[in-house]
């Protein structure tokens, strides 16, 4: 209130009490895969008892636009990272002109997987090109029960599929399809044998014809080609000592591409 030199009084300004301010609480997911739905939930916030009407809510984040921002709910899907990433979404609230104090939510956004890649040799499926701490097979769709290596040896025909899940619990993508079709139960040579398996080192094999040869190839867990060498004299003899441990998927190109799935010790 301002009194001027003739006596006369103002009207009273409007003072703005910042301890009837509103409260903000931003709430949502803690944790959330690149390419899965972020929720954020600013319903909770609310006014004074003798503060009442509608609140306006503002999210923001120095990283990454929301969508739908000024709602008290919204969602965004998580985008791409390639490690573990931090993102900081803030909540405003205000009724006319007072705002509420910020409040922050903190994400935790951890990277998929890459796509995986099927190859196909024979009666055997790989997933590669997306190392992964476990598997998902679907055939037609339908995810197989007990099919969680990156390596499938398939029973039947049929249309087949397959997700990774990495050390972080994330899931990518689903792969694009592999059609497989049998035409009879001769389609598929069981006669080679493989052994010791599992195995410290070497791997034998039999069931080789004498007069003729096959290459053989070698892939890791992740479909990266390890080895590739020829059979000869009937003999197929594969050195994996100075191998990691884990799983080797051994296959034979002249032989319908057969595979033997190896683990080395």
């Amino acid at each position: 209130i301002v009194t001027n030199e003739y006596g006369c009084v103002s009207e009273g300004s409007n003072i703005l009490d910042l301890s009837v301010r509103p409260t903000a609480l931003a709430e949502g997911s803690k944790i959330a895969c690149s390419g899965t739905l972020i929720n954020l939930d600013g319903s909770s916030s609310y006014n004074p008892d003798d503060f009442s009407g509608d609140l306006s809510y503002h999210w923001s984040c120095d990283k990454v636009t929301v969508s739908g921002n000024d709602l008290p709910a919204t969602t965004l899907i998580a985008p791409t990272v390639s490690q573990p990433t931090l993102y900081d979404f803030v909540l405003l609230v205000s009724r006319d002109e007072v705002s509420s104090k910020p409040d922050t939510f903190t994400v935790k956004i951890n990277p998929a997987p890459e796509m995986p890649v099927i190859e196909v040799f024979g009666d055997t499926l790989l997933a590669s090109h997306a190392a992964g701490a476990g598997y998902q097979w679907y055939k037609d769709l339908n995810a197989i029960n007990g099919a969680t290596d990156s390596i499938y040896i398939i029973p039947q025909s049929g249309d087949y599929r397959v997700k990774v899940i990495n050390e972080l619990g994330c899931v990518s993508d689903i792969s694009d399809v592999a059609s497989v079709v049998f035409s009879s139960s001769n389609d598929i040579n069981y006669s080679l044998k493989t052994y010791p398996n599992p195995t410290s080192g070497w791997v034998h094999v039999s069931g080789l014809p004498v007069n003729e040869s096959s290459d053989i190839y070698v892939y890791d867990s992740s479909g990266r080609l390890c080895l590739r060498s020829m059979t000869g004299n009937g003999i197929a003899n594969i050195d994996l000592t100075g191998f990691p441990k884990g799983q080797y998927l051994i296959t034979f190109s002249d032989y319908h591409w057969q595979s033997f799935r190896v683990v080395k010790e």
